[in-house]
């Protein structure tokens, strides 16, 4: 799951920070930033499955307000 792409790494860094802080009691991955081509995107997972991603996605969108995209590997 994706939560943002920035070019500036502190965004993201703080963006990590408060995501961990919201969701660390229900969540067992955490919120990491993951620089390339400029960007410092701010991400949580892998998952095991495109349901589980989901799942977890719904969870953390009820929680916290913030809608994530899929990021393929």
């Amino acid at each position: 799951l994706q939560f943002g792409a920035f070019s500036a790494a502190q965004t993201a860094v703080n963006l990590a920070g408060r995501l961990n802080q919201q969701i660390g009691q229900f969540e067992s991955r955490q919120a990491y930033v993951q620089e390339g081509d400029g960007l410092h995107r701010v991400r949580i997972g892998p998952y095991p499955s495109r349901t589980a991603a989901v799942n977890a996605a719904m969870r953390i969108q009820q929680e916290t307000g913030l809608q994530s995209s899929m990021a393929l590997r």
